[in-house]
């Protein structure tokens, strides 16, 4: 068995970043986290394999390979005996229960010293008495306040929605209006979803933000300049239906056919630090701006660039 821990938190990384967040496990097979502010369950890759997670660890993720870099959890050195079943014993301290294995089993109500690595608890020995829980120092916490940081965010999907329904027909472009053919006259709705990528800019102050808009080319919407009709949904993935849109609008940039071109929404994305908005949208009623964007993929449409403290 290999790097035991005793009463031990794993280490913490060298160096702290906006892109790593506190977390918490909710499931351990497969690995699922949880932001501690959030109500959606996230995969997570266990980048610290000599520790073993349960349900409830605070542990720190790095959002963008959604990876657990170190566990802020504690375990305890000693605890009691409560269960026994061959070699795999059942053990509680302050109230919380925990599997573990022994070579020789203690008996009932015995008090055991553990050990924790990557096979979860051992029990290395019988002990009068209660080993006390090292008090160690507070946790630490993601840096706050201090200098600006510019941070980037490139959609991880988007689509188009028409008559309420996720069109299958526009390869994750983004159309905004309707044609005026009679069999193309409903108007559509098109999204950028981010993918849950915001922990960064949660309860931040954003100072200044832009994104980038492509239109398509020459025949995907009007041949002429169009203003780009932005506003901001509240999903993380593209969801069956059209989503619900905020009341924020921009339409100040204008693009021609193939062009590209960035807008100010600083606003709009404090909304999104606010946690009262997940990402942006592409909205008209009517033919005389319809228009296609570019949308998820190798182009930059769709992708923000946002300064914050």
């Amino acid at each position: 068995m290999s790097e035991l821990y005793v009463g031990h938190a794993a280490t913490l990384p060298d160096t702290l970043s906006l892109d790593v967040i506190p977390m918490r496990v909710v499931q351990t097979s497969p690995l699922l986290v949880r932001e501690e502010s959030g109500i959606r369950d996230l995969s997570a890759y266990n980048g610290v394999p000599s520790w073993v997670h349960v349900p409830g660890d605070p542990v720190l993720v790095r959002k963008s390979t959604m990876t657990i870099e170190a566990t802020l959890a504690t375990r305890p050195q000693s605890a009691t005996v409560t269960g026994i079943s061959g070699t795999l014993i059942t053990v509680t301290s302050a109230g919380l229960t925990w599997s573990a294995i022994a070579v020789v089993a203690p008996s009932m109500g015995a008090v055991v010293a553990l050990s924790w690595g990557s096979e979860g608890a051992v029990i290395i020995g019988t002990i009068t008495g209660t080993i006390p829980t090292p008090t160690g120092t507070a946790a630490q916490s993601l840096p706050s306040g201090g200098a600006p940081v510019t941070l980037s965010f490139r959609p991880t999907q988007s689509g188009t929605y028409r008559s309420g329904s996720l069109r299958g027909d526009t390869s994750g472009n983004l159309f905004q209006g309707h044609w005026v053919a009679p069999a193309s006259s409903a108007d559509n709705t098109g999204i950028w979803c981010y993918g849950g990528a915001w922990g960064a800019v949660h309860g931040k102050t954003v100072l200044a933000a832009t994104i980038t808009v492509q239109r398509g080319p020459i025949g995907s919407g009007s041949n002429s300049a169009r203003p780009v009709h932005l506003k901001l949904h509240n999903v993380d993935s593209l969801p069956a239906s059209t989503p619900g849109l905020n009341a924020s609008a921009n339409n100040s940039l204008s693009l021609a056919p193939n062009q590209a071109g960035t807008v100010d929404v600083t606003a709009m994305v404090q909304e999104i630090a606010n946690a009262t908005a997940a990402g942006f949208a592409v909205t008209y009623a009517g033919t005389t701006d319809y228009a296609m964007f570019l949308g998820a993929g190798p182009s930059d449409s769709g992708v923000l660039s946002v300064t914050v403290q």
